[in-house]
């Protein structure tokens, strides 16, 4: 497990495979970013995926981490861990949070972390464009007003797959939406809901939102 610290509080987690991303990630990201368990006081490994499989309906055979192959969390999530609200913490979550200790001033400097598997170049434009939302108030603001150009009913196809994913707080949605358009040709939600690429309307924001992207990417050192 490596640390890449990128500048303006973007830290990039590299883990060597999708178990020890995941595991390390799952109750640090769950706790924070999904509306079913953000308000538990404290949950197990087990408790989430044994309720998980039952909510999807997914025989023994689903694998978590087969299902999520990026994470990104804000560095407030990590707190109650170092706090020992979640007692006892596993060997994974305790090297990850060793790795993160001190970058994040036990999570209580501002900052957005990713998390991937070594060689994955894949999801790193949607988390990277998820990143600038949180720590850039201007690709924030200006992203989401490239994406109001959008109509309303294909920005609402778009906000329901979302929804209906159940994992996802509403006020996120919107980010998502436009680490979409940054992640372009490897989009699930475009290809899951067929929506046409050629939409001249979606290629411009598309474009568009892939200029500011561009243009905020070169304020990170991606050599670290």
């Amino acid at each position: 497990m490596e640390l890449h610290n990128y500048g303006r509080g973007v830290l990039h987690v590299v883990c060597p495979d999708a178990e020890e991303l995941a595991y390390s990630f799952l109750r640090i990201q769950e706790s924070k970013s999904n509306p079913l368990w953000r308000n538990k006081k404290s949950f197990t490994e087990k408790e989430y995926l044994d309720q998980y499989s039952k909510l999807m309906e997914i025989d023994g055979r689903w694998e978590y981490h087969r299902e999520y192959v990026g994470v990104s969390v804000k560095s407030e999530a990590l707190i109650p861990f170092y706090g020992g609200r979640f007692d006892p913490i596993s060997k994974r979550e305790g090297r990850l949070l060793r790795l993160l200790e001190k970058p994040t001033n036990r999570g209580r400097k501002r900052a957005f972390i990713i998390g991937s598997t070594n060689g994955d170049t894949d999801t790193m434009n949607h988390e990277l464009s998820r990143a600038f939302s949180y720590v850039d108030v201007d690709y924030r603001q200006s992203a989401l007003k490239i994406v109001r150009k959008i109509p309303v009913e294909l920005r609402k196809i778009m906000r329901e797959w979302f929804i209906n994913d159940g994992s996802f707080l509403p006020s996120v949605i919107p980010h998502e939406i436009v680490a979409e358009f940054a992640d372009w040709y490897d989009s699930y939600m475009f290809r899951e809901q067929h929506i046409d690429r050629r939409n001249r309307t979606l290629q411009r924001v598309h474009r568009e939102i892939k200029d500011l992207f561009e243009t905020k990417l070169k304020t990170l050192d991606l050599s670290k």
